[in-house]
């Protein structure tokens, strides 16, 4: 988490100082943080619950309405019993259960996504879509050693969908806007067959240069 907040960061403060010297590249730099939300199936909330969401993207204007770029994200999810130990095997549940007040669990999913936006320069609104991978890590740590006994990560292909609303200030290449993104992630399991559905909203600070 520190490390994508400070990469944010740095990409803001870089940005910025090509504005201040040099003429405009045509992209934009954002830095943006909410809330993400599993809707559906039913396995899929237990699993993954809810939980808060920090990122960025880094975009490119290739047409007047349109700007492509990378979008990454930092998802810590809300622990809960099924978070713990749905990676795990049955004979782990078993014995994590009986002792779970003895472990540090850790949940965490990382979108890295192609994105794509379109913004009227009239209207104050904007819409953008993205494909990528969505790497979920889970990890099990003893409270009292801090040794790790379970450190697994899978990946799955995903996207999203969004929109919002935005708000430039005069005069200056900052702009801001406050939107949300439904995201759509594919599985191998019978029992969500249909894949994963989650909702983020969020809000974000935006940098042109």
């Amino acid at each position: 988490m520190k490390r994508i907040v400070f990469v944010l960061l740095t990409i803001l403060f870089l940005s910025s100082s090509v504005f201040a010297f040099g003429p405009s590249l045509g992209m934009q730099a954002e830095l943006r943080g909410g809330g993400y939300l599993t809707l559906s199936p039913k396995e899929a909330r237990n699993m993954f619950g809810n939980g808060f969401l920090i990122g960025g993207s880094l975009r490119k204007s290739v047409f007047p309405m349109i700007k492509v770029g990378i979008s990454v994200d930092r998802i810590t999810l809300s622990e809960n019993s099924a978070v713990q130990f749905a990676d795990l095997s049955p004979e782990l549940q078993d014995e994590f259960e009986a002792l779970a007040d003895d472990f540090d669990i850790e949940f965490a999913t990382t979108p890295l996504c192609l994105e794509i936006m379109l913004e009227p320069p009239v209207l104050p609104l904007y819409a953008h879509a993205g494909y990528g991978i969505y790497k979920s890590t889970v990890t099990v740590k003893d409270q009292d050693s801090g040794a790790t006994l379970y450190d697994e990560s899978k990946t799955r292909w995903g996207g999203f969908v969004g929109a919002g609303t935005k708000l430039g200030l005069p005069l200056l290449p900052l702009s801001f806007r406050v939107g949300v993104r439904y995201h759509m992630l594919k599985v191998d399991d019978s029992a969500m067959d249909k894949g994963i559905k989650a909702l983020s909203a969020e809000a974000g600070v935006r940098l042109n240069f």
